[in-house]
């Protein structure tokens, strides 16, 4: 649904973007002529290692190959502590998501589901599922088009569901679905 309408307002856009081009004699100071912002730059996902540099508002990350780089940023979804693993959401040397891979890495049980349900996330991005209605296998994080908003994904084998993260914490997490809270508490 969400992507049909972001679809439709997006033709909108572009047609409207054709009033008052120069094609029908107008010229863009007429006043039914529209401007259309520029689209923003997509956000780029880095992986990496915080570095010593990193301040409360400067990320050092440090990939995987050993490469540097700082980015401006405001704060980091289950902290940012030099060492940690961490996934950044990038834009024009601003890291407007951060989130904590280690801090994500831990066994999770559902609150309100008579401890029956439980969630392994792996810093290695994969997944193992205990008592749940998918059998995940995976799981990464995400920013949707049009949002920087970031998306937890956990995936199985037909498919994944996208929840937004709201919380992070040494010993909570909270995702939503459908506007509804899904609270997880940390075990190990």
């Amino acid at each position: 649904m969400k992507r049909l309408l972001y679809s439709s307002l997006l033709m909108m856009l572009l047609m409207m973007s054709c009033i008052g081009n120069g094609t029908g004699g107008k010229d863009d100071n007429d006043s039914d002529s529209v401007m259309v912002p520029a689209m923003e730059k997509p956000l780029v996902p880095i992986v990496g290692t915080v570095g010593e540099s990193t301040t409360m508002h400067v990320l050092e990350l440090i990939t995987d190959d050993g490469q540097s780089a700082e980015f401006d940023y405001e704060e980091a979804i289950g902290g940012a502590d030099v060492g940690d693993r961490v996934l950044a959401f990038t834009r024009d040397g601003m890291a407007v998501n951060v989130v904590n891979v280690t801090a994500m890495s831990h066994l999770w049980k559902i609150v309100d589901t008579d401890s029956k349900q439980h969630l392994e996330l792996h810093s290695d991005f994969t997944a193992t599922s205990y008592g749940m209605d998918h059998d995940y296998v995976s799981w990464t994080c995400g920013c949707p088009a049009f949002s920087d908003t970031p998306l937890l994904f956990l995936n199985y084998g037909a498919g994944s569901n996208g929840y937004p993260l709201q919380l992070l914490t040494a010993d909570s997490l909270i995702l939503y679905n459908e506007g509804d809270a899904i609270r997880m508490v940390c075990i190990n």
